[in-house]
């Protein structure tokens, strides 16, 4: 799975609607049903299923409406450049029938938002997503292409709230975002050293070195956009640094499987930090996230503390965005 779609309101969304919209049927009332996507789209609650991948829901939920779905059904976008006229046809009619229902439960149950999170190292969170307040009538499908799965909070509200028209045709602001953790330490970690803290190195959650003299710093190519994620930290970390796309924090969101998930790697990694500083006596940690938030060398904050002082026992915890943490003995 690339993408998680998510569409959150204050009220339970219904099953199934009867809707009127000039462009569609033939301006006659049609059925729209929420749960199955031969009629529209599949939707559910992230607190019913059991899914690894909610990790998308990333820390959104605070600044969400309450009930938050996943939904599968229209794909959010086509272009007539490289895809077949059937699918251009087809995805438009789609939309239009998403457009149709937005409308609906705006007009009755008050603001939707949708955000597309795409998996698993560009995942949007609360410090860094832009938002557009929009009218669904704002969307406009009649052009060459369309997408909602850009980095964008959309949210939804009636014509009269709304801006006047924000937006026409396509919905898309600026490049992917990614949440980059960096680790450093005087010398270099043994071979496996990851592997052995079930770290892997290739894993999401895993460490890899970085190169300082090569080009985007040896990182192989599906990674190496996690490059710009350094910053400018070399000039005050020791030699040894390690980047991953991770966000280690604890939500007490989703379903309990991916709560408990969450957890462990966030317990593995904090063992994984313990077990450095008692080799080598000291280590490095930052979470920010990059293009736009990320730390500088002569402006971070840095926090020296034991890993111990770390408390992961409350239903949230994550490691300050920015701040660089120097864990010693």
């Amino acid at each position: 799975m690339t993408h998680v779609d998510l569409i959150a309101t204050d009220f339970s969304l219904p099953t199934k609607v009867t809707l009127v919209d000039p462009e569609i049927n033939n301006g006659e009332p049609f059925e729209y049903r929420t749960d199955n996507s031969r009629y529209g789209f599949n939707a559910y609650l992230v607190e019913e299923g059991e899914c690894l991948e909610f990790d998308a829901l990333s820390n959104l939920p605070p600044i969400l409406p309450k009930n938050i779905y996943v939904f599968e059904g229209p794909s959010g976008h086509f272009h007539e450049e490289y895809d077949s006229k059937e699918y251009v046809e087809k995805a438009r009619l789609e939309l239009k029938k998403l457009r149709a229902f937005l409308r609906h439960v705006v007009n009755t149950m008050g603001e939707v938002c949708i955000v597309c999170q795409s998996l698993s190292a560009s995942l949007l969170c609360a410090e860094n997503i832009d938002s557009v307040t929009m009218c669904a009538d704002d969307l406009d499908f009649d052009g060459e292409s369309f997408s909602l799965r850009d980095i964008t909070l959309h949210r939804f509200v009636k014509r009269e709230d709304a801006p006047v028209p924000v937006f026409k045709g396509n919905v898309n602001r600026r490049s992917c975002a990614n949440c980059i953790t960096l680790l450093a330490c005087p010398q270099q970690l043994p071979e496996g050293y990851a592997e052995d803290h079930d770290m892997g190195r290739w894993d999401y959650h895993g460490q890899t070195e970085l190169d300082l003299n090569k080009e985007n710093f040896g990182l192989d190519e599906d990674i190496e956009y996690f490059a710009p994620g350094l910053s400018d930290l070399d000039k005050i970390l020791p030699p040894h640094i390690y980047i991953s796309g991770s966000n280690p924090s604890i939500y007490p969101w989703g379903d309990p499987v991916s709560r408990q998930y969450k957890r462990k790697h966030v317990e593995k990694l904090i063992d994984y930090l313990q077990s450095i500083v008692d080799d080598q006596g000291e280590v490095w940690y930052i979470r920010h996230w990059m293009p736009d938030n990320l730390a500088k060398a002569d402006s971070v904050e840095i926090r020296t503390m034991k890993v111990s002082d770390l408390d992961l026992s409350g239903e949230v915890f994550e490691f300050e965005l920015g701040v660089l943490y120097h864990f010693v003995r």
